[in-house]
């Protein structure tokens, strides 16, 4: 009689601790703690080998029973089956440790948008206005013919040539081909010269009256 007690006590406190490794495990917070993963594992492990027992011992026990009297080792078993049973079906699930992890993948960055700086428009350079045109006073390094006109002109015609060298004619245009557009001070007329006989030279002296004849222009201007 006591030894079959004792199998029913060692049965119901391994189910009783079996039961509290599973509820360390599953809800660690109704009992107040905060085990860690490798404990919580530690204790579904001891749960599972508490469980192993309790069925050995209960086989045992039940074998004792069946040969002195059955019925009442059913009413005994009955409870402790249940017991186990519901103990066993609360069991965790362990992780398995060797299971792969998920190797996370590196994020790539997308390069921004780089926004192009548009290049200043280049600033026209001013075309540099023409300075106007200034009469300047020429003299003919050599005798010379007194045109018309400029040259190529069909209508050109030569007024003869300067009566000496050095006279002072004042170009009143811009130049025009290879004749000059002169003043002739001496007579008061406007002709052409060639400029390949002409060279620059200072404003002409102003003289009184008379001025020397038998001449068509002269080195000096007259008054009068």
């Amino acid at each position: 009689m006591w030894r079959h007690l004792l199998y029913a006590a060692s049965i119901a406190e391994a189910a009783l601790l079996a039961a509290a490794l599973v509820a360390v495990v599953i809800q660690p917070d109704v009992l107040g703690l905060a085990p860690s993963s490798g404990v919580r594992q530690f204790c579904g492990w001891g749960a599972v080998a508490l469980m192993v027992g309790c069925g050995y011992a209960l086989v045992a026990w039940l074998r004792s029973l069946l040969t002195r009297a059955r019925a009442r080792a059913l009413l005994v078993a009955v409870p402790a089956i249940v017991v186990v049973a519901s103990a066993c079906g609360s069991l965790p699930s362990v992780p398995n440790p060797f299971a792969p992890s998920a190797t996370p993948r590196p994020t790539i960055a997308v390069p921004a948008q780089v926004t192009p700086t548009p290049r200043p428009a280049p600033t026209p350079v001013p075309e540099a206005a023409p300075e106007p045109f200034a009469p300047f006073w020429v003299r003919n390094h050599r005798i010379t013919e007194l045109w018309s006109g400029p040259s190529g002109g069909p209508d050109t015609i030569s007024f003869g040539a300067t009566s000496g060298q050095f006279c002072s004619f004042l170009v009143v245009l811009p130049p025009e081909g290879d004749r000059l557009y002169v003043l002739n001070p001496y007579t008061q007329d406007y002709l052409w010269i060639d400029a390949a006989d002409v060279g620059p030279a200072g404003q002409p002296e102003q003289r009184p009256d008379p001025r020397p004849t038998d001449v068509n222009c002269a080195q000096d201007t007259y008054a009068g």
